[in-house]
């Protein structure tokens, strides 16, 4: 497989075209197929929902996603829709855990870093974050049979630069490199892009895919 390329952060985006499109559960359309483990909910995150969803046009690529898979390989999702509220707190966390470490630092200085791992609340529908828009998911590849994850470096939302999607490129882990270009390339390939911060994001439809691809984002916030 290819080397998984190094791209800049997305930029803020001015170009919408929105779409009344509906969000759908991944587990009522995969009936199992696709595992999810909703990690927020499950960390009791107040807000987080138990159901994993995505706007019906994502989903329809998550499919074609998962038929590129070799056999005996299965998507879990990790994160999908995600209400604002709690988009919201993980932005409040990881903002006052960085300022915790870094108390010398000025709040702009914060700010850059806390967003190169949590977008930033927005409330204006027209410009929302991207999962409260319902194009991102947060994923890995697992075996169909244990439900056991390909090694791919790092745990999710690990908030290093371990976890940037290209980072193991220049490592002489071989197993991580290969697993980690095996979910890049089957998502990029089915109409996905990625954020290069988390190996484990991936978008459509939102202002990150929009920022990547040159197309009108389609989707406001879902509330």
């Amino acid at each position: 497989m290819k080397a998984i390329p190094y791209f800049s952060m997305p930029q803020d985006i001015h170009n919408y075209e929105y779409e009344d499109e509906e969000i759908i559960s991944i587990e009522n359309y995969f009936h199992g197929e696709i595992l999810t483990e909703p990690k927020y909910y499950l960390a009791g995150i107040q807000g987080a929902v138990s159901e994993c969803r995505l706007r019906k046009s994502a989903v329809q690529l998550l499919e074609k996603a998962f038929q590129k898979l070799p056999s005996g390989l299965t998507f879990k999702i990790y994160d999908a829709w995600r209400p604002i509220e709690v988009q919201q707190s993980l932005y409040d966390g990881y903002y006052f855990n960085i300022k915790s470490l870094n108390p010398e630092w000025s709040a702009e200085k914060i700010t850059e870093e806390t967003k190169k791992f949590v977008s930033y609340p927005s409330y204006n529908i027209n410009k929302p974050s991207v999962h409260n828009s319902g194009g991102a998911v947060d994923l890995t590849i697992c075996d169909i049979k244990t439900a056991e994850e390909l090694e791919m470096g790092t745990a999710f939302d690990d908030f290093t630069e371990k976890a940037y999607t290209a980072s193991f490129e220049k490592k002489e882990n071989e197993n991580v490199k290969r697993n980690r270009r095996l979910l890049y390339w089957i998502m990029i390939d089915s109409g996905f892009t990625n954020y290069p911060t988390e190996w484990w994001h991936y978008d459509f439809g939102d202002a990150f895919w929009s920022f990547y691809t040159g197309n009108p984002a389609k989707y406001r916030g879902i509330i």
